[in-house]
């Protein structure tokens, strides 16, 4: 057998938000298992850990349509990675016939994000 001189590109880094990097061992390329496992855990979802394990699509179509309502794709991105979007998440505010809108809290962190911060969820949630 002869070894492939193909290169690989460098891994991407995925930063965390605080709360999961300093709760959460982390551990090469299982750390989407662990935050899978994590929000199994913690019984739901929540934007800030689901935020890496999303497609970049979905990521840059929240940040350039951030307030719209969402639906089609990224709602699907958000089911594969955390399961179906539970109501009473922090940023998840009205949940109608076309989608899911953004709480106000929903949409001022993301707009953060877009912003090059990563925010920590509502202190009060």
């Amino acid at each position: 057998m002869v070894a492939s001189s193909m290169s690989h590109p460098p891994p991407t880094r995925t930063v965390l938000p605080r709360s999961v990097r300093t709760n959460m061992p982390m551990c090469g390329n299982r750390h989407v298992v662990a935050l899978r496992l994590h929000v199994k855990k913690c019984g739901g979802m929540s934007l800030e850990v689901l935020w890496p394990l999303l497609r970049q699509e979905s990521r840059d179509w929240l940040v350039a349509h951030n307030g719209e309502t969402v639906s089609g794709p990224v709602l699907d991105d958000l089911a594969r990675v955390g399961g179906p979007v539970p109501s009473d998440a922090w940023w998840v505010g009205a949940n109608g016939p076309n989608g899911v809108d953004l709480s106000d809290e929903g949409i001022d962190w993301v707009e953060a994000v877009a912003n090059g911060e990563m925010p920590d969820p509502p202190s009060d949630r």
